[in-house]
């Protein structure tokens, strides 16, 4: 199905590092299953937001021309006023513009009918009234100089949803995201919930996500992480609903972004735990040390990471040698010839980070150790859903807090 999806990245290759964790496929109780939270996810990270953000152009586009769109209230310098929509809203924008939309040449095409009808299909899936799931802030003020992320809120399931984009700016392919293809490190004290409770004190994270993270706002003034992190416990103390947790996702850079993002707010005690982050085709992001540090927050029920990579995709790949994945790794698989799937790997990482093991895992998997060509198919959030979505029986037997229970 055609989806909105997440821009390639152009990145260097190496294997991944992990032990298969032997987890048995038994009957899940009533609740949600594994595959409803990883669906929602993959919707959050590679629809929901996205289909607004391409709304907002089309209106600055309009605002431009002076033709105007219903149901954006513009600033005098064209700055869109900032307020939270649910998916009955974005729908009802979408219908009361749809020839404005349609006949936009910048974006008209990835708003077509027929494709936001299939969004508004698979969203309704989720929310089926169209009420339940409301955009608190979208923030792309800067997009082309800093990250961007969305902060949603799940009325019914009492979720609040923070998702990070991924690759669609400047920024991205420049001079910070192409440290994606150096081994270049930040090292920082860990938490203060974390001090003394392994090795180290101390975590190495790759820079160029760290700097994303920590960068400050030309709007707030504020490093991202301060500014989302505010607004995330704004809604957990003064809302009208009683939020109970926070999730966390994000597609390729955005799925890096939100495994540092949850790592922060996990070693937060006024935040909710446990953080439950699923992300999708997220590269390496910090050290054996940051490893470690987020298995102290699985194993104290402050987090719980699933991170959902599809087979032959390059991006989870990288970074190479002294990076370490976190985290539940759920590997999809397709076979695109015969069209058939089988079933889904799970594994939980390896403490053996060796160089003889990484070569011999690279050479045996073909991924080139020092370079990879430009990302393909298997990385597009598209094909991230498809594969989701016809692994549904297997992603059933599951449930996020059971694995934990297993794993600890």
């Amino acid at each position: 199905m055609n989806r909105f999806i997440v821009a390639p990245l152009l990145l260097v290759g190496s294997i991944l590092l992990a032990v298969s964790f032997g987890l048995t496929q038994a009957p899940v109780p009533d609740g949600t299953d594994l595959y409803n939270d990883v669906r929602g996810m993959a919707y959050m990270a590679n629809n929901f937001a996205y289909s607004w953000a391409y709304l907002k152009q089309i209106a600055k586009e309009a605002h431009e021309s002076g033709k105007g769109m219903e149901g954006f209230e513009m600033d005098n310098d064209g700055t869109i006023v900032q307020s939270a929509r649910s998916l009955g809203d974005i729908i009802k924008v979408y219908e009361d513009n749809k020839e404005l939309i349609e006949n936009s040449k910048t974006f008209g095409e990835k708003l077509t009918s027929n494709n936001f009808n299939e969004f508004v299909e698979d969203m309704k899936d989720i929310d089926i009234e169209g009420d339940s799931l409301v955009l608190q802030r979208y923030d792309d003020m800067n997009q082309d100089e800093e990250l961007v992320y969305s902060i949603s809120t799940d009325e019914i399931n009492h979720r609040i949803i923070v998702t990070f984009r991924g690759t669609e700016n400047s920024m991205a392919f420049g001079s910070n995201w192409g440290a994606n293809i150096d081994i270049l490190k930040v090292t920082e004290d860990v938490p203060a919930l974390l001090k003394g409770e392994f090795k180290s004190d101390t975590v190495s994270i790759h820079k160029g996500f760290h700097t994303y993270m920590h960068k400050e706002s030309l709007q707030s003034g504020k490093s991202f992480y301060d500014e989302i992190t505010r607004q995330v416990k704004n809604l957990l103390q003064n809302s009208y609903t009683k939020y109970t947790s926070v999730y966390v996702t994000g597609h390729s850079l955005g799925a890096a972004l939100s495994t540092l993002y949850s790592y922060y707010i996990a070693s937060d005690p006024d935040i909710p735990g446990p953080v439950k982050c699923i992300n999708f085709a997220s590269p390496r992001v910090g050290d054996r040390n940051f490893l470690q540090a987020v298995q102290h927050l699985e194993k104290t029920q402050r987090l719980q990471m699933i991170r959902v990579v599809n087979d032959n995709d390059v991006v989870p790949t990288v970074p190479t040698i002294g990076f370490s994945h976190v985290g539940f790794q759920i590997k999809l698989y397709s076979n695109l010839k015969a069209n058939k799937e089988k079933d889904p790997d799970m594994f939980y990482p390896s403490k053996d980070h060796g160089i003889m093991k990484w070569m011999k895992q690279s050479l045996s998997n073909r991924v080139p150790v020092l370079y990879a060509p430009a990302v393909g198919r298997e990385h597009a959030g598209t094909e991230y859903t498809r594969r989701l979505e016809s692994s549904m029986t297997w992603f059933k037997s599951f449930k996020l807090d059971k694995l934990y229970i297993e794993l600890m």
